[in-house]
């Protein structure tokens, strides 16, 4: 999970997945904060900063 922008409950937050290490690994979870994400893009830059975060 990320999280972007905002405080409280006006903050973005994203989740990303990876269906084959959760199957190989099962579920492991994490919090990425990543308040410095754009939020004029749809949450796009925090779901690719989390999804980067996941395969590290």
């Amino acid at each position: 999970m990320g999280g972007g922008r905002g405080e409280e409950d006006a903050r973005e937050f994203v989740e990303v997945g990876d269906i084959d290490s959760a199957t190989a690994w099962g579920r492991v979870e994490d919090f990425y904060d990543y308040r410095a994400a754009n939020d004029s893009d749809g949450g796009a830059e925090l779901a690719a900063g989390a999804a980067k975060r996941l395969t590290e």
